[in-house]
This record gives structure tokens, sequence and C-alpha cells, in this order.
């Protein structure tokens, strides 16, 4: 029995041996695969900007007498992103007027197709208030209090990370790690 057990371990030795340009073949597509549909969808979200539309009233900050500072009545204006992780921070504009636009950079750049919507909120000493939250689905979104203008660039890291997080990538990655696996077996010769 030990040596039928010995004479199956050689035989799976002798065909991942022979099959090793079949197994760098696989690894090169899986590879080419890989960068191919990183690059194709690398659009990422870089900035947010925000204008309260024509006809709207700013908000203005709760006041609180003898307490609040009435030269602070402007509103302080949190724009977030939703993605997979929750509700992701892109900046706050503190006392600032959105009657003109204003613009939120993001230093990380998520993938654009990773981003599910956008919140508008006024942080207040007292409590946040929610102004309004929209749906990004490829185009610009369209609010009923401010008007948006949404800023994409390609990125390599955007790209990965929204090719990580479907199946696909998931397999191709499995995939690449069994590819080298066996490649590294053939060369060994164990």
């Amino acid at each position: 029995m030990h040596l039928n057990v010995r004479q199956n371990i050689n035989a799976m030795k002798q065909i991942i041996s022979h099959l090793k340009f079949v197994w760098y073949a696989l690894l090169v597509v899986l590879i080419a695969t890989m960068f191919g549909l990183t690059l194709f969808n690398n659009k990422a979200l870089s900035s947010v900007s925000i204008q309260l539309k024509e006809g709207q009233k700013e908000h203005q900050d709760k006041t609180i007498p003898l307490v609040s500072d009435p030269d602070e009545k402007l509103p302080d204006y949190k724009v977030s992103y939703l993605s997979e992780d929750g509700w992701q921070t892109i900046g706050t504009a503190v006392n600032r007027s959105a009657i003109d636009w204003i613009e939120f950079q993001i230093s990380d750049p998520p993938n654009l197709a990773l981003v599910q919507g956008i919140r508008i909120v006024d942080e207040d000493a007292v409590e946040d208030d929610l102004l309004e939250e929209v749906q990004l689905v490829d185009t610009v979104p369209d609010g009923v209090k401010f008007d948006y203008d949404i800023e994409t660039r390609g990125s390599f890291k955007a790209g990965m990370a929204w090719f990580a997080s479907t199946a696909l990538g998931k397999a191709v990655f499995g995939a690449i790690f069994l590819a080298v696996f066996l490649v590294f077996i053939s060369h060994i010769g164990i």
C-alpha cells in the first residue's frame, strides 16, 4: 500500500512537471485578465462640489442664547460618500455659504462603481442636520436642495479595489495563487 501511494505521488509530480508551460501560460492569462479589467474599470471619484439650487434657502445653524457665536450662523457642510464600508467623510466646509460652489477633494479616491450615494450634513454643536442624501449611479446626482459636480480620474488603485471586490476578481486571485504554487512545485521537483 505504501508503494502504491508513492507511485501516485510520483505520477502527480510528473504531470505537474510536464505541464509547467501550461501553468506559465495560465499565470500570464490570469495576470493579463486582472490588469485588463483593472484598467478598464479604473474610474475613481476625485472630488464632489455642491451649490445651493436657485430658489433654495441656505440652512442656518441652531443658536443657543449667550452661548452661540452670532457670527457663526452659516452651516458647516460635511460631505460624505457611501461605500461598502459605510459612510466615509470627504470633508467639512466650516461656516461657508453654498450659494457659490464648494469643492471637496478626496485624498484617497474610491472606485466610482463602489460609491452608492452622497450625503450632505450640517455639522452643528447642538445636533447634526441631514440636509440631503442622493444616489450616485454613473451620472451626476440631481438633488432637491443642491446642484452637484462630480469629478473623476483614472486610478489603478481604485480599479484594483473594484476588481478585488468582484466574484471574478476573487476567483482570479485564487487561480493566480494556485498557478504560482504549481509553477513553484514544477521547479523544485518535490
